[in-house]
Parts: structure tokens; C-alpha cells; sequence
């Protein structure tokens, strides 16, 4: 049974095969880019574009929102601790109508 008030840890768990995958789908891509540069063969060439178009998008898509988070985070930081604001009072009846001082003579506002 898990802790509930065990903080979340900075890495998601991943099993030791899905590293053994993502290690063998890399070495396969790199070796489709090295046949495309030293080579030049067609199919190597167009693969490697679609490697490209496949990943480029994903990565600005980590940077920007990278960059975005480090942004928030200096501009709270620079703004110092933040003070709760009380919105409204809790009552444990509903007040009357009759009494708000902007009610005047059953007119409304």
C-alpha cells in the first residue's frame, strides 16, 4: 500500500525494457541518418526527413513549454510569497435583502 502523503517521485518508474526498446529504436534511427549522409541513398534520405518531421515538432514543443515554466517560475519568485485573499466571510444564514445598503426602497441597482 502506498504512502498518500509520500511526495511524487522527480522520475516516472520505467522498466529496464522499455530502455532496452528506446535504446534499440535510436540506434536504428542514427543508423538510417548515417546511410543517408554517407550514402545518399534515396530511401535513407526521405526516411530521415520523416524522422525529422516527426521529432522537430515534439522537441520545440518541449523547449517552448520548458521555457514557459522557467518563465513562471522567476516571475512568482520575483513576486514574493503570496498572501491568500478572503473572498468573502462564511455566515450561517443568508443576509436580508432589506438591509443591504445599496437596496433602496425596492429598487434595483
Amino acid at each position: 500500500m502506498t504512502d498518500p502523503t509520500a511526495t511524487e517521485p522527480f522520475l516516472p518508474k520505467i522498466s529496464l525494457r522499455w530502455l532496452i526498446g528506446l535504446v534499440t529504436v535510436c540506434a536504428v534511427a542514427m543508423g538510417v541518418v548515417q546511410q543517408a549522409i554517407t550514402t545518399g541513398q534515396l530511401w535513407a534520405v526521405l526516411t530521415t526527413v520523416l524522422i525529422a518531421t516527426l521529432t522537430l515538432p515534439f522537441l520545440m514543443y518541449v523547449g517552448s513549454f520548458s521555457l514557459a515554466s522557467l518563465f513562471s517560475t522567476l516571475g512568482s519568485a520575483a513576486m514574493g510569497p503570496e498572501q491568500p485573499i478572503r473572498v468573502h466571510a462564511p455566515t450561517t444564514e443568508m443576509p436580508d435583502a432589506m438591509s443591504d445598503p445599496n437596496h433602496r426602497n425596492g429598487e434595483t441597482p
